[in-house]
């Protein structure tokens, strides 16, 4: 061994050797202490090891180290009461109790007094109860959105900006390609009415409305009320442009005008159909 003893558990025999060292140079007339700083131990550690006890009859049994584990559990249930609790899960007028009531109505009756996780764990040893297993949602494919070029895709949301006079909202349409806002509209009000004034802003900027012109980007957002009221799909239906609206299980909320608005989300392409 080189350099100080510490930062690690050492091995039984050789414990009994650094303590035989340490006896041996204590009956030649040298302190604990300094048996201790010559082989660089702590005296505290060394005196942890001994206990008290007399170092020679110390064997490799006394020293070795051991599980910090309580030997004895005070508070365990104990063999009646662990019978107990399963002969109550079988009685009929019982069984269709949860753990926590069982547990209720043991103690109520004065047959057992534990914690409702001692409980569980205890019909679950003996398969009274389901071991549960927590669900995951299912992962649902995105449908193909083109993304690749300009003008193919079309993302916009509502935001709601604090003003000095009163809450205002942004209304941008986002290019999901080039990340540009096309078009976008501000006002008080959150209404279908500016929905469209948007997507008609948008149009006009980027020369869209014209008879001969390039299909229509299709718009995609969410399950807004304002992107799916009866004018809005009118509105779409109007123009033949495709409608693509997410998932109501996989519905995030977005803002399109922070960096973090994502670039595509779970939704579905339908072709422009008239409102009912």
């Amino acid at each position: 061994m080189i350099g100080a003893i510490a930062g690690r558990r050492l091995p039984a025999p050789v414990k009994l050797q650094i303590i035989a060292a340490i006896t041996a140079a204590n009956a030649g007339g040298m302190s604990v202490e300094r048996a201790c700083e010559v082989l660089m131990l702590g005296p505290r550690r060394y005196r942890r090891w001994v206990r008290g006890r007399d170092p020679v009859t110390l064997r490799v049994r006394h020293v070795q180290d051991a599980s910090p584990v309580a030997r004895r559990r005070p508070h365990s249930l104990l063999p009646v009461e662990r019978k107990r609790i399963r002969a109550a899960a079988k009685r009929p007028e019982l069984a269709a109790l949860r753990h926590r009531k069982l547990t209720h109505h043991l103690s109520r009756t004065g047959e057992v007094f534990c914690s409702e996780s001692s409980v569980l764990r205890e019909l679950r040893a003996a398969g009274l109860v389901p071991v549960y297993q927590r669900r995951s949602r299912p992962v649902r494919p995105r449908p193909a959105t083109d993304e690749t070029e300009p003008n193919r895709t079309w993302r916009y949301d509502l935001t709601t900006l604090p003003t000095s006079e009163g809450p205002y909202h942004l209304i941008p349409v986002l290019d999901a390609c080039s990340r540009k806002i096309v078009g976008r509209h501000f006002s008080p009000e959150a209404t279908s009415d500016a929905v469209q004034t948007a997507w008609g802003k948008a149009l006009a900027g980027e020369g869209l409305l014209a008879a001969d012109g390039p299909d229509l980007p299709v718009a995609a957002s969410d399950r807004g009320t304002q992107m799916t009221s009866r004018s809005t799909r009118q509105f779409f239906f109007d123009l033949g442009a495709c409608r693509a609206s997410p998932v109501p299980e996989l519905r995030r909320t977005t803002r399109a005008a922070s960096p973090g608005w994502p670039r595509s989300s779970a939704s579905v392409c339908t072709r422009p159909t008239p409102p009912p």
